[in-house]
């Protein structure tokens, strides 16, 4: 076990790496097998669990992320503490633009603006202007997952002596907790770029399976940076600077 870390045994491990990929053949499975009114409710539905999912990870991220800038005050350096607060902010929106800041829920009509704008007749701004800043979203956050979720942390571990406090990547960084997340999430990314005759069909609310993803892998992110930062001995001021 790594010193600050929680350990977990081999097959817990194992299976929380399959489970991504599992869920990718149930989605599968759900195209070709489940009626479709169902599939519409379960995946593409406001009111469906993707959906509801997707919003509720992006609020447990951006709650555990407050969370976390506060209870590190003396622990993380103060930089990195704002960047959980940005971190914390840019999750609760992407929940409330989610949720179309509560209208599902409460029923009310989208202003005018929003009515003939919105892709979608919805009070949000990701389906602004034909989905584009949604779909600018959707992108960037691929890039942020790959470099932030594989290649920093494969860079910082070629490197060695990263995860030690006082180093960034031991405050900002997973180790391989993201990869089976990230990886499946590409994956989605890479099948609506194959031709429409081979793809037709099979990517039916695909990208809102791949927006559940994106926000598991902000939920899991923060959890292990907490588990990292609050969990075991805490280094003092002095021994993190030691260490620099």
């Amino acid at each position: 076990m790594r010193p600050g870390e929680v350990g977990r045994a081999p097959w817990v491990r194992i299976a929380l790496g399959l489970l991504p990929f599992l869920g990718l053949a149930v989605y599968a499975v759900s195209v070709r097998l489940m009626p479709a009114a169902m599939f519409h409710w379960v995946y593409d539905s406001e009111y469906g669990p993707v959906e509801i999912g997707t919003a509720a990870c992006f609020a447990a991220a951006g709650v555990l992320a407050f969370g976390l800038a506060r209870r590190t005050r003396g622990i993380a350096p103060p930089l990195v503490r704002a960047l959980y607060l940005v971190f914390a902010v840019g999750a609760i929106f992407a929940c409330l633009e989610e949720i179309s800041y509560g209208q599902h829920f409460i029923g009310w009509h989208s202003p005018r603006w929003f009515d003939q704008a919105n892709a979608q007749h919805e009070t949000n701004l990701h389906n602004l202007l034909q989905d584009r800043p949604g779909k600018l979203l959707r992108n960037g956050s691929l890039v942020a997952v790959a470099l932030g979720g594989i290649v920093l942390p494969a860079a910082a571990t070629w490197m060695g002596g990263q995860y030690t406090a006082g180093r960034w990547a031991y405050y900002l960084l997973p180790r391989a907790e993201l990869v089976p997340l990230v990886t499946a999430s590409l994956i989605m990314r890479l099948v609506r770029t194959l031709p429409h005759d081979l793809r037709s069909g099979r990517d039916t609310a695909l990208f809102e399976v791949l927006e559940l993803y994106l926000a598991i892998t902000a939920l899991v992110l923060i959890v292990t940076l907490r588990r990292r930062l609050l969990s075991g001995p805490r280094p003092s001021t002095a021994e993190r600077e030691s260490q620099r």
